[in-house]
């Protein structure tokens, strides 16, 4: 990676809310020690929330001015400068752990690494794998010219060799590569670490402590006493002195102690049931499980095993099969608890909570194999979520991959989710669309052979998909001037007629319509050039004359990680980019990053339909 200066947008900022914005990276190929680095550019220029990574570090250092080794290219080694986050400063430390084990833990879950090890928190701010430690995090403050800043330094081994360590640490140290097997990119972890330390971070600056509170009950963590009922923290540990300007042991007990006191005083949302915390239900999102014998049973369980914050914020609920997703946990040996539920019930953070739709027999469904059982399973599963969503129930809906073999197995007709959501919500003007964060398709025509394309395209369809997709991102993306690009058909655009004439007919018409009503329409563009030029920041959103027009750029670009939504409907929606996948079904190799990223995008729909226009 070249040194210098990369945007990355992490997190949106939150309306009301004092959230951690990392949106810049700068990289270095070497330097002294990366806390010195974010120090340096917080005194000199005032810098905050800017992350320095480093790829290798000559005086990388941990608590007590101890060394941390930082050969090159083995390791993830950052820092980064926040503002104090007030009273409780005290957290700090171990919000970062959390963090990071989060982020870790979600990219082996995610990896092919057939059964991801538990990663155990060291008090305050060790990782370990076992006996390895794995990670180190330093928290130190730095005086500014109008207030100090905590420097947070994060250092975690990926695929360091034994024989980089001193001898005496080669037993007592370990890397995610040495430890688990599996190969991880710094990138992809460096881009999780900072979302997950976005969201924890996020729980300091609203002076959440619950959420941690939570976390800690349903983590290992070595060398700390957690009494549920009392909200009592202790260490194993002796009292260690101050250190400087790093946070030190003596006064974070007690800190902590204060806070929770404070915290069960005066917050009144959440109240103690057999020593868990219990956050009273407010229209939770709802999770569809999709075909029973497909990956959608495994990637739910994936997802929630790899964000357990999900668990409480925003509150998730799955609509499907309790013995089905009791198969998947244990296929995916990932032990997780599972509680039926029912609207107005309330929800814990030990466990996922099942809308339970079927009592399917889990011998009789076998992975990979969809059958008239499957299919009328997975279309009940729809329809609950959708008569929930209308009935104000569950405040939007994610839903699961089906199979369009499946459906017609059990004498269903519709074509696929869309299709069953418009009819079902009667609504007559629909679109589908494929986001993610380089590229946003809208689709004219769906699920229709190709030699009928230009027969089943008009001027009205495609007003209405532009309008659709303006309203979109206006309404619920939040974009105030959204620019949309209009495929052309035909190659080249038409090439004035000689190719076809459906963009002089058909399509032009359509953009004029739009411009008409004051939306920032243009094109026809040649479909060899648009998508280039969108995936480059030109447009927010192409308007695509068929399915694979659009869809294969974006799946392109968004192939792990790209959401399925529809547009025009009265109820949210968002669901995976992808299918049953049978042929990987219940083998532990499915990837949940499509269903993270759609239950993300339903989350901020509905936290900005919760605001307004």
């Amino acid at each position: 990676m070249q040194d210098g200066l990369r945007t990355l947008k992490v997190l949106q900022e939150k309306k009301g809310q004092k959230v951690p914005d990392i949106r810049e990276i700068t990289w270095v190929s070497e330097t002294g020690s990366t806390n010195d680095l974010a120090r340096e550019n917080f005194q000199k220029r005032g810098i905050l929330w800017r992350c320095f990574v480093a790829g290798s570090q000559t005086r990388g250092r941990g608590r007590k001015g101890r060394n941390w080794i930082s050969p090159p290219g083995t390791g993830l080694y950052l820092s980064i400068a926040v503002p104090r986050p007030g009273i409780l400063e005290a957290w700090l430390p171990l919000t970062c752990a959390i963090a990071s084990s989060a982020a870790i833990q979600s990219i082996l879950t995610r990896s092919r690494c057939a059964r991801p090890p538990s990663i155990k928190i060291k008090w305050p701010n060790d990782l370990y794998i076992e006996n390895g430690k794995l990670a180190g995090m330093l928290c130190e403050l730095a005086d500014g010219s109008e207030s100090p800043a905590w420097i947070i330094g994060i250092g975690i081994n990926i695929c360091t060799p034994k024989n980089a360590f001193p001898e005496h640490l080669r037993e007592k140290a370990c890397s995610i590569s040495s430890a688990t097997g599996c190969r991880v990119s710094r990138d992809s972890l460096l881009e999780e670490l900072l979302v997950h330390l976005s969201f924890w971070l996020g729980k300091i600056y609203e002076g959440n402590v619950s959420a941690i509170l939570n976390f800690i009950e349903k983590t290992e963590i070595m060398g700390i006493i957690q009494g549920s009922e009392t909200g009592r923290i202790s260490s194993h540990r002796p009292a260690q002195p101050d250190t400087g300007d790093q946070i030190a042991e003596s006064r974070i007990i007690p800190q902590m102690q204060t806070d929770i006191r404070r915290l069960q005083s005066s917050n009144r949302q959440i109240v103690k049931s057999s020593n868990r915390q219990i956050v009273k239900s407010s229209n939770p999102l709802g999770i569809t499980m999709g075909c029973p014998a497909g990956i959608g049973p495994e990637i739910i369980i994936k997802a929630f095993a790899a964000n357990p914050e999900w668990l409480l914020s925003p509150p998730a609920v799955v609509i499907g099969d309790m013995n089905i997703l009791k198969k998947a946990s244990r296929a995916l040996d990932i032990d997780i608890p599972l509680k039926s539920w029912v609207p107005g019930d309330p929800i814990s953070g030990s466990a996922i909570h099942v809308i339970t739709r079927t009592d399917l027999n889990a011998e009789d469904i076998l992975w990979g194999k969809p059958n008239p059982v499957t299919g009328k399973a997975s279309f009940e599963y729809v329809t609950e979520g959708i008569r929930l969503c209308l009935g104000k129930s569950l405040s939007g809906l994610v839903t699961g991959p089906i199979s369009k073999l499946g459906l017609r197995l059990a004498g269903i007709s519709y074509p696929g989710h869309t299709e069953i959501l418009a009819d079902r919500t009667n609504t007559e003007r629909y679109a589908m669309m494929l986001a993610g964060d380089r590229l946003r398709v809208a689709l004219v025509t769906i699920h229709c052979p190709l030699r009928e394309v230009a027969d089943s395209i008009s001027t009205e369809k495609i007003f209405q998909v532009i309008f659709l997709t303006d309203s979109f991102l206006r309404n619920e993306l939040g974009i105030k001037e959204p620019e949309i690009a209009v495929a052309a058909l035909n190659p080249h655009g038409g090439e004035s007629g000689m190719f076809g004439k459906e963009e002089e007919h058909i399509i032009s018409p359509a953009i004029e319509m739009a411009r008409g009503k004051g939306i920032a329409a243009n094109g026809p563009y040649p479909p060899d050039t648009v998508f280039y030029q969108a995936v480059n920041g030109k447009f927010d959103a192409v308007v695509c004359q068929y399915h694979d027009q659009g869809l294969i750029p974006f799946k392109l670009i968004h192939f792990r990680d790209g959401v399925n939504l529809t547009l025009g409907l009265p109820i949210t929606r968002t669901s995976v980019d992808h299918g049953t996948a049978y042929d990987i079904a219940g083998t532990g190799k499915a990837d949940c990053a499509s269903l993270e990223a759609a239950i993300r995008l339903a989350s901020k729909i509905v936290e900005k339909r919760k605001e307004g226009p």
